[in-house]
């Protein structure tokens, strides 16, 4: 185990994925895990047939990233990986794709101690004039009173905290991979978080990427005490409003969805929100925390490579 560095990352990638160009990964942005070494001081494991990457996440668990030329490469390095470490670790490794795929490496997980935690669903819809009346429609008469003190706006630079807060009040930290503050302040500056606010107090929010013409949405939180107000469908219309303002065209949107909540499941599916078969599968190991505690991530023995 050492630490990571952008060359030693690349270098790695680029031997496996001569070998052959369909490696087993969940390094799903590129662009993104290389910042993250750039950023943090990450752990990296390597092998000629494997790699393994360590990513601190809220200063309180590892979030792993791998990339093997099969699964017995796999298997292998998450080994060597077990006997790397001192006392209980908190870590998470995830893997995405069509059941299909995601059956034997979840076995893998599981042989070397993982626990799966969560599965979701990638879901996938394309608004039609339909859908777009249907949400109109149910925008709440407030957004269109200025004097109500209820406003719908994109987060300002100051909201970050606040954002986190309201995001662990719906989210697991680690099963649903919630976002540093960091983060959090970067996606502030892209316009990429939607709040409503009631005199002040944010009620609800909408975390999205777009990236390619789609666009991602990642969270949808609203206060429990606000629930039955319908805040959200504010929200997507602010922000459909600002796409079609700013000419930003989206061929398609993409959410993820827990497959076991058949009421969330069947209420997507009233706006042509459905499940396109790819999903993803989260597994931990020790109890990553929830929130953002200042404790130590785990100490892991030097090994050579």
């Amino acid at each position: 185990m050492e630490l990571a560095n952008l060359s030693s990352l690349v270098s790695s990638l680029d031997a496996i994925k001569a070998v052959t160009p369909f490696a087993l990964s969940n390094i799903m942005d590129y662009r993104e895990v290389c910042g993250l070494v750039e950023k943090k001081a990450c752990l990296f494991l390597r092998r000629d047939s494997a790699m393994l990457l360590l990513v601190p996440h809220h200063d309180s668990f590892y979030d792993i990233f791998y990339c093997a030329q099969d699964t017995s490469a796999l298997k292998s390095i998450l080994a060597d990986f077990k006997n790397s470490y001192d006392g209980p670790y908190y870590a998470r490794i995830s893997v995405i794709g069509k059941e299909a795929q995601i059956i034997p490496v979840s076995r893998i997980f599981e042989e070397c101690g993982f626990t799966l935690s969560k599965k979701k669903a990638r879901t996938q819809h394309k608004p039609t004039a339909n859908t777009v009346e249907s949400m109109t429609a149910l925008q709440s008469p407030r957004s269109r009173d200025d004097n109500s003190g209820y406003t719908v706006s994109f987060a300002a630079a100051g909201d970050e905290e606040e954002i986190l807060s309201l995001l662990l009040e719906e989210f697991d930290g680690c099963d649903d991979d919630v976002p540093e503050l960091e983060a959090i302040k970067d996606s502030i500056e892209k316009k990429e978080i939607v709040v409503s606010r009631d005199n002040g107090i944010m009620t609800a929010l909408n975390y999205f990427k777009l990236k390619n013409h789609t666009c991602y949405s990642w969270y949808d939180v609203t206060r429990k005490e606000y629930r039955h107000k319908f805040e959200f469908f504010d929200l997507y219309n602010y922000r459909a409003d600002y796409f079609s303002r700013n000419n930003i065209v989206i061929n398609r949107y993409v959410g993820w969805r827990n497959p076991a909540n058949r009421r969330l499941m069947k209420f997507a599916a009233r706006f042509n929100e459905f499940p396109d078969g790819i999903y993803v599968h989260v597994y931990r190991s020790g109890a990553c925390r929830r929130g953002n505690s200042n404790s130590s991530v785990i100490h892991i023995k030097t090994l050579e490579t």
